[in-house]
């Protein structure tokens, strides 16, 4: 993970990201009145790619999207639409925690750069929306400079990756 987040209530574990039902999944939050956190890792050609939503009785009020090999972060209104992009992909797990209303507001409070308010009612849930979209994904990281350098060149140099082999 990509903060330390409460793990109280581990309500859905590593679920296929496949096997969703994305449209019902959310208006069932939505009716429920959930409060916690939706996360998504998926792995794509750049490496691992994190999706973290998070409900407050029912309602989206924060969001995070990681692209981890490559060090790349989104938060918010900037997140939102990466973070729905990876709902209808084939390969990765689903999990769910329930928070309390004080927990969730505590972790809204110490990293505003997550808050974005969206209710479920205004969310469009069609294939085009909820579909993994590398496209999508690009435009958003077009202008995060980079000079090159990943995660995985650190293991390379200094021959770490070797000693991962077991």
């Amino acid at each position: 993970m990509i903060m330390n987040l409460p793990t109280s209530d581990h309500l859905v574990v590593n679920f296929p990201v496949s096997k969703l039902v994305s449209e019902k999944l959310f208006l069932e939050l939505k009716t429920k009145k959930f409060t916690g956190y939706s996360y998504i890792t998926i792995y794509q050609e750049n490496g691992f790619e994190e999706s973290i939503l998070f409900f407050l009785n029912g309602k989206i009020v924060g969001c995070i999207y990681v692209i981890d090999n490559l060090d790349l972060y989104l938060y918010g209104k900037d997140a939102f639409s990466l973070c729905l992009n990876v709902f209808e992909v084939n390969d990765g797990v689903y999990n769910l925690f329930s928070l309390t209303d004080d927990q969730l507001k505590l972790i809204l409070l110490f990293n505003e750069k997550i808050k974005f308010e969206k209710d479920i009612s205004d969310v469009k849930f069609t294939k085009e929306v909820l579909a993994y979209n590398k496209q999508r994904r690009e435009i958003f990281f077009k202008d995060v400079p980079s000079d090159g350098f990943q995660k995985k060149d650190l293991f390379n140099k200094f021959n770490i990756s070797d000693l991962l082999k077991g």
